[in-house]
């Protein structure tokens, strides 16, 4: 009798366990969603979003830059290179479906205007800040002036517009002679670089040995990557009708169960 109800007791703690991991389970899936939800959520049926897939070389392959800097043109200055605001792109989770498979950046509820990516960077999904949904960017790339006035679209109401696919390669690695500053850069990623990566256009001998001390010592204490900041040359671009089917086709895969699919799908329908 005894031993049976010890064998009882232990299928009671063992179910109790598992009926609440599986709550615990539940709950962070059902908080995942809702938090997916309200970043890709449509603030009204007029709003209108962007996308652009830019990829660069990663050892033998080639990677999807995960965030873009873009900029709206401002009526005081309609200059695409010298704009002195910028706007990150909206934050997408990571497409674990999207594995070997390009995935698009996008800047979702944009205003009406013009628009340009002027840069963008890649971070490491596994290395986030604080195990937050912050990521540490590893490759930082301002692209150049051939390239930002390819990417321009001039966005109205209730549009969805492709800037292009493009892959881009660097103009030349940091050193250490340099100060780790930007290399072979024009006069537009130069400004840029100013605007969102200032100690790596103007570097000093103090930034520069602070930067470096504060990276090795984050590197060893919580695994935290070194950043590369580059200036980009255009190697290929493409904007054509195919290339803008697939694009869409990706953002349908990317924002499916959102209010964006219907806007997506009628932009497909006008190829």
């Amino acid at each position: 009798m005894k031993g049976m109800f010890q064998i009882k007791l232990l299928h009671t703690v063992y179910y109790q366990r598992l009926i609440r991991m599986l709550l615990i389970v539940f709950l962070s899936l059902f908080i995942v969603r809702a938090h997916c939800g309200n970043m890709y959520k449509r603030s009204s049926s007029q709003s209108s979003a962007i996308s652009i897939n830019v990829k660069f070389p990663y050892f033998s392959q080639t990677r999807d830059l995960n965030e873009i800097y873009f900029v709206k043109l401002d009526n005081t200055n309609q200059n695409l290179y010298t704009q002195n605001k910028y706007i990150r792109s909206s934050y997408i989770i990571e497409d674990r479906q999207s594995t070997g498979r390009s995935s698009n950046v996008f800047l979702l509820n944009a205003e009406p205007g013009r628009y340009a990516a002027i840069g963008g960077s890649w971070s490491d999904p596994d290395r986030r800040k604080n195990n937050s949904n912050e990521m540490y960017p590893l490759n930082v790339y301002f692209f150049p002036k051939r390239m930002i006035s390819l990417t321009v679209v001039n966005l109205g109401p209730n549009q969805f517009k492709h800037m292009g696919d493009y892959i881009i390669d660097s103009r030349g690695n940091p050193e250490l002679k340099d100060l780790f500053k930007i290399k072979n850069a024009d006069s537009a990623q130069l400004h840029y670089c100013r605007l969102i990566k200032p100690d790596s256009a103007d570097p000093s001998a103090k930034s520069c040995a602070s930067g470096c001390c504060s990276s090795f010592l984050d590197s060893l204490t919580s695994s935290t990557p070194l950043e590369s900041v580059y200036a980009a040359k255009l190697v290929r671009h493409n904007k054509s009708k195919s290339t803008l089917g697939k694009a869409f086709s990706r953002s349908l895969r990317q924002l499916s169960g959102t209010a964006w699919v219907p806007l997506l799908k009628r932009e497909l329908q006008h190829l």
